[in-house]
């Protein structure tokens, strides 16, 4: 038998992670935004300065840690993207 107290609590958890989903994507796609000029920024470095093999080495450590920030958030984007299509369907 169905406890109507569950229905209802599990009902309301669903209406809590869908309003939750719209500012986590906001977020999502802001952090993709902010590595994107990240890496802009890192390659203009790259691009205008003679750098030596330090420098080089510091900046070229810096891209890896932007892109994977960068990848992290893409695969997050790919996990919730479903679910966002269909919410928006919802509406």
């Amino acid at each position: 038998m169905v406890n109507t107290h569950d229905t209802v609590e599990a009902i309301s958890n669903f209406l809590k992670a869908m309003s939750e989903l719209d500012n986590h994507w906001e977020q999502i796609c802001s952090d993709i935004s902010k590595t994107d000029m990240e890496t802009e920024d890192i390659l203009h470095e790259l691009e205008l300065s003679r750098l030596n093999a330090s420098e080089g080495y510091y900046w070229a450590s810096q891209l890896q840690d932007v892109r994977k920030r960068r990848r992290d958030s893409k695969d997050q984007q790919s996990t919730l993207l479903p679910f966002k299509q269909w919410a928006d369907r919802q509406k």
